[in-house]
């Protein structure tokens, strides 16, 4: 997005009013940004220079009105950003008085004629840019590493006024009186450490306003010496930086450490002592703690170093080793060289749908002694198109399947009848991996063989979950996985995963073989390299070289067939046999 432009971000739920948007709002001097919901707009709003915002009367996720309040009401730095606001054509009596009274700088009912649409945003793009040009203000974003600079030429021009800063969801505020700092402070710090704050993030939105009645802003002004101060918050950012070097990673698991917190802890560290020791991860601790992220990983570091806690290691530590499990060779082996030999006859697509083969009789005896093979995953819905597949590849084959029964809710139990002699239990997991759950699995299954979890997305908190999940399958059941990256692809369209933009977080769903192609994050416009899905899979999961992994669609018959085929391979070739 060309820097030297000014950027309008318009806002509506309704498609019309969007294209709209589009055919009046032609000046090549502005940037139209064009989104549906608060989400996205407050993201933008967060990391982008925005001149203008026209919100329509109505979003997907909230009303017009809902967050002229929110942004005009809040001390956001980008709270004094122009709005122009949409109404009712039927409501003008009651709506507009609401909507200026919430904020708005100018309003017009929808449907609005075309030259009086251009006119007002015109006026209020002028303005809006006359403001910014004006000599007493600063406003740009930059790298945390500038922002000494900033404090510095503040000081030596003995500057009165406030700054502002903000980076993703954090905010701060710090006022100046002839080049002191004589307040400062974020949501959960004051002072020289609010300061140490801004410079650790990695980058920040400022601004500055010149404002002789700041210093009237606060009880007891405090003077801070800029130059001095930022000595000791540089140093404290080195600190934390070393700290954060080594919990790098959102997905670290935790276990006991050798020692006990002390008794006359605080309730915090006490608190993340008790999330760590049940499983939580760090990205989910930060999420969950309400304290300042930085105070939290300096706290968690030195947990660490004490021996509070230690780092977990990842799901598939030793996984070679766990898997020398023993099993009956001879019922194993010819189960599962049968399996293969039945399902490489099948010709595709398969001849009938599952709703067509008719139900085993009674008389087929099935052996619950056969290998079982374990299905989890991250989307219950995904998972049970997998398991309804491999149900009915195997239903092609023998041309009757088993019923299904259930334990718990969400859960589904099968065999898969391969021909008479020929037998395999499927398990589709609950979604809720408790421990309980799992010992009764354990007990129920013992003849488990194998493993295949489910994955439908790569961003941060599915990758939390999934990281979780494969912790607790792992320690329960040592043998062979597979992990499949599933889809369920529109017609037309290519498999896609989720992964996060590097920069604001915003989630990315990307066709798969779009693997090296080089985008733009629609919040933040940061350039976005599509990864390998699979070595993005293998970095984010921890996953050794020794686990298959695998992209199909869920509910394509001939890639479960293969994928069957290949989990039986991979049973025979790592068991122990007796």
């Amino acid at each position: 997005m060309p820097q030297n432009k000014s950027t309008i971000l318009a806002l509506s739920s309704d498609y019309d009013t969007r294209m709209f948007f589009f055919d009046q709002i032609k000046r090549k001097d502005v940037n139209l940004l064009v989104r549906q919901t608060r989400e996205r707009a407050l993201h933008l709003l967060a990391i982008s220079d925005i001149s203008l915002l026209i919100i329509d009367r109505n979003l997907e996720d909230c009303t017009g009105l809902e967050l002229i309040k929110e942004i005009k009401q809040s001390d956001l730095y980008f709270n004094d950003v122009p709005i122009y606001a949409l109404g009712h054509n039927d409501r003008e009596e009651e709506e507009c008085p609401e909507l200026f009274d919430a904020g708005a700088d100018d309003y017009s009912a929808s449907p609005t004629p075309p030259a009086i649409f251009k006119a007002r945003v015109d006026k209020l793009l002028n303005w809006s840019i006359k403001q910014k040009n004006n000599p007493v203000k600063l406003s740009t974003q930059m790298d945390s590493k500038e922002i000494p600079g900033i404090f510095q030429l503040l000081e030596t021009e003995q500057s009165t006024g406030i700054l502002q800063a903000s980076h993703s969801k954090d905010y701060a505020q710090a006022i100046l009186h002839k080049g002191k700092i004589i307040d400062a402070n974020t949501e959960y710090c004051t002072g020289k450490d609010a300061i140490t704050e801004i410079l650790a993030w990695p980058f920040a939105q400022i601004k500055f306003t010149e404002d002789e009645s700041a210093p009237d802003q606060i009880d007891k002004p405090k003077p801070l010496n800029i130059s001095a101060a930022l000595m000791d918050c540089v140093l404290d950012v080195d600190i934390y930086n070393d700290a954060k070097k080594r919990l790098n990673d959102t997905e670290l698991a935790f276990i006991h450490g050798t020692r006990s917190l002390p008794n006359n802890s605080n309730r915090v560290a006490k608190q993340v002592v008790t999330m760590a020791n049940s499983g939580l991860s760090l990205g989910e601790i930060y999420d969950a703690v309400r304290v300042n992220k930085r105070h939290l990983t300096l706290m968690i570091d030195q947990m660490i170093k004490a021996d509070y806690i230690k780092i977990a290691p990842p799901p598939f530590d030793n996984y070679t080793k766990d898997n020398a499990v023993v099993l009956q060779s001879i019922r194993t082996t010819y189960i599962m060289e049968q399996c293969k030999d039945t399902i490489s006859k099948l010709s595709f697509p398969l001849a009938k749908e599952l709703s067509e083969i008719p139900y085993a009789s009674s008389s087929l005896v099935i052996d619950h002694n056969s290998p079982a093979i374990i299905l989890a995953g991250d989307n219950p819905i995904i998972v049970k198109h997998a398991f309804e597949t491999m149900l009915k590849v195997a239903a092609n084959s023998s041309q009757v399947h088993a019923t299904t029964s259930s334990q718990r809710k969400g859960e589904k139990r099968t065999t898969l009848i391969f021909d008479k002699s020929t037998t395999i239990d499927l398990i589709c997991c609950a979604q809720k991996l408790d421990h309980h759950y799992l010992s009764n699995l354990e007990k129920d299954y013992p003849t488990c063989a194998s493993v295949i979890y489910c994955i439908s997305s790569l961003d941060n908190p599915s990758n939390q979950a999934n990281h979780r999940s494969l912790r607790k399958l792992r320690k329960v059941f040592s043998v062979p996985f597979t992990v499949a990256l599933l889809s369920e692809p529109a017609e037309g369209y290519e498999p896609t995963f989720t992964f996060e933009c590097s920069k604001c977080t915003h989630k990315l769903k990307i066709e798969m073989s779009h693997e090296g192609s080089i985008g733009t994050c629609p919040i933040c416009s940061t350039e976005v390299q599509t990864p390998d899905c699979l070595n993005y899979a293998k970095e984010k999961l921890h996953i050794v070289e020794s686990v298959p992994i695998v992209t199909l669609p869920a509910s394509s018959d001939s890639s479960w067939t293969t994928l069957i085929s290949m989990v039986c391979d991979d049973i025979l070739d790592t068991k122990i046999y007796r």
